[in-house]
């Protein structure tokens, strides 16, 4: 008994091997028992494929998928929204610690000037705001308030400064 190349034996079933090759293989069939097997087994197999019949498709599946996508970004959406504002809270409270009159009033540090807060907290809105995902927040209206979009649209306006 030799052992069979499964390989070699498929390629003889589907009728790629050349003429001396496959004469090899069909004397290993009649001679061999292992081989005869092998092929008996692919040949079975062959007919089980035929006989298999792919489900078809529900018409559903695609609108189930693009509303699995949405649900799956609308966690994403809400934790954004949160992200650009929160930043620049943060932003604003870390000038504010940094050079507040509270810090040490033994040191004559002016306080920081309005315009300077707004300013760090413009940059921090305008970082988010050229992420992927709040730019896909912004073309839809129906995911951000009108206030978002028209301050997110004047940071980005030519002439803002920016």
């Amino acid at each position: 008994m030799t052992p069979v190349d499964p390989d070699m034996l498929s390629a003889y079933f589907d009728g790629e091997l050349p003429p001396a090759e496959a004469a090899r293989v069909e004397r290993l069939i009649a001679d061999d028992p292992a081989w005869a097997t092998a092929l008996a087994e692919l040949q079975s197999l062959d007919v089980a494929l035929d006989a298999y019949e792919c489900p078809a498709m529900p018409r559903e599946l695609p609108s189930r998928i693009v509303a699995a996508r949405r649900a799956e970004r609308s966690v994403w959406v809400r934790v954004l929204r949160l992200a650009a504002p929160l930043a620049a809270a943060a932003v604003i409270v870390l000038a504010m610690t940094l050079a507040g009159p509270w810090r040490n009033s033994h040191t004559a540090t002016p306080p920081l000037a309005m315009t300077e807060v707004d300013d760090l907290a413009s940059s921090q809105l305008l970082f988010f705001s050229n992420m992927d995902s709040i730019q896909t927040l912004a073309d839809n209206e129906t995911l951000l308030d009108v206030d978002t979009l028209d301050a997110l649209a004047k940071l980005e306006a030519p002439g803002s400064g920016r």
